[in-house]
């Protein structure tokens, strides 16, 4: 990449298969504005939050697992086009989502919020960013959160970049309000 953290490419390759394997996927974003931040997947699609060069907000991408190939390999040179979903305006840049371990809550976190979304509804399977249910402030640390995994349905784990790990409990779990993001 270049100065800024920015890549200079449009592509961006992730590993596939077991550690031992060198396989990878090239995966290519619609515009050059981007520099990724979390990847999930969630049913059938592979979801990639992009955090914005220009810092406030956050872009989604998605591409149907059906189109990726089963036998991809370290040799494969197919390049996989993402499709723009949405961009919200999550007033910093993302940098970490995950799933909830029952699988009906999509958390996103930028440096001071966790943003929590609502997988249940119709609308979610389009678009999981599409019902957004709560915020959570992340408590102030000596580090910057860097990660974020659910220890359980109600349980949020966050890594700083100095391995200080934060859980957050929720105490009133949020049930879905059909807001729109």
């Amino acid at each position: 990449g270049s100065g800024g953290g920015v890549p200079t490419s449009t592509s961006y390759k992730i590993p596939i298969g077991p550690s031992s394997s060198p396989g990878s996927l090239n995966l290519q974003y619609p515009q050059e504005d981007y520099d990724t931040a979390a990847i999930i997947v969630v049913d059938d699609a592979l979801w990639v939050f992009s955090k914005r060069s220009l810092g406030s907000s956050t872009a989604l991408y998605r591409l149907p697992l059906e189109t990726i190939s089963p036998y991809a390999r370290a040799d494969d040179s197919a390049t996989y086009k993402l499709d723009f979903v949405q961009e919200f305006g999550s007033g910093a840049p993302a940098c970490g989502a995950d799933v909830s371990s029952d699988g009906t809550r999509l958390a996103v976190m930028t440096r001071e919020t966790v943003f929590l979304f609502d997988l249940t509804t119709e609308a979610s399977k389009a678009n999981p960013i599409a019902n957004l249910i709560g915020r959570v402030s992340i408590p102030k640390v000596a580090g910057a959160p860097v990660g974020l995994t659910w220890d359980d349905a109600k349980t949020m784990l966050i890594l700083t970049d100095q391995s200080e790990l934060t859980r957050i409990k929720l105490s009133s779990y949020p049930k879905s309000k059909e807001t729109s993001v």
